[in-house]
């Protein structure tokens, strides 16, 4: 599963000989590694996970696995060096990633829009305090003693999870889990790009693939002799459908409504 970036940073155009506004093609959770080295370098590994899972979250609500291109710019979308897509460098970001692989915040069933900020200077802001327009219950006004904690002043937006608050409660043991859900609240974590349900409907409706049509409502088997006993006024065009009542073939191999 790849990602497209569009390159913008001339850092990345020289490190990668691309040119500036040429997009490049990824191994997503590579570029969800890379991100985190270069929002919040080797921090904590819980600070690490959490920081995976809300850009994991940010770039798929910007449909990036539906073919949708991202800037590798913090200014347009979330930071992107290449150049730290390096695991002996930067292990507690790659074992983050590994560890959380698939894992996205959900709320009423869609992956968030996951903001976040370098500091917020011990209070959160909300996305409408901030932009106007939908107040988003995940992205809540709230004061932050994590972040009041390392008494940085207000860096970033002040929208969402504070990348200081969230190392410095790392450190001092709290997991990603609970770092999570005080900055996104009302949202849960689902495994599989949040797809979980979408791929057991498909596994199901592959799994019955192989047996016979059955009719609706009624759950019996496409079968001739069921058909035969169902030519009625209400079934008007069953023997004109099916290939061995209308004597066009001997057998039900090939009619379409079987398998």
């Amino acid at each position: 599963m790849k990602i497209n970036i569009q390159i913008t940073r001339t850092e990345n155009a020289e490190y990668l000989k691309k040119s500036i506004n040429e997009v490049i093609q990824v191994e997503f959770e590579d570029y969800i590694a890379a991100v985190v080295a270069s929002e919040i370098g080797d921090a904590h590994i819980e600070a690490c996970k959490a920081q995976a899972v809300a850009a994991r979250s940010f770039a798929m609500s910007r449909g990036v696995l539906r073919g949708l291109t991202i800037s590798d710019s913090s200014n347009n979308a979330q930071c992107y060096r290449a150049i730290r897509q390096n695991k002996d460098k930067y292990p507690n970001c790659f074992k983050a990633v590994e560890l959380t692989k698939g894992q996205v915040l959900l709320y009423n069933e869609n992956v968030i829009n996951s903001i976040y900020t370098a500091s917020n200077g011990g209070h959160e802001v909300s996305a409408h305090e901030r932009w106007g327009g939908t107040d988003y219950p995940f992205l809540p006004s709230q004061d932050d003693p994590w972040d009041a904690a390392v008494g940085h002043e207000l860096y970033g937006t002040g929208v969402g999870m504070s990348q200081h608050g969230a190392m410095y409660a790392a450190k001092h043991g709290i997991d990603y889990k609970t770092i999570l859900n005080f900055y996104y609240p009302k949202t849960y974590i689902a495994n599989e790009y949040g797809q979980t349900k979408g791929k057991k409907v498909v596994e199901i409706a592959r799994a019955c693939m192989e047996f016979p049509y059955v009719f609706g409502a009624v759950g019996e088997e496409c079968t001739p002799k069921l058909r035969g006993r169902r030519v009625n006024a209400a079934y008007p065009t069953i023997k004109s459908k099916c290939q061995v009542l209308n004597k066009t073939k001997s057998s039900c191999e090939g009619c379409k409504y079987q398998g």
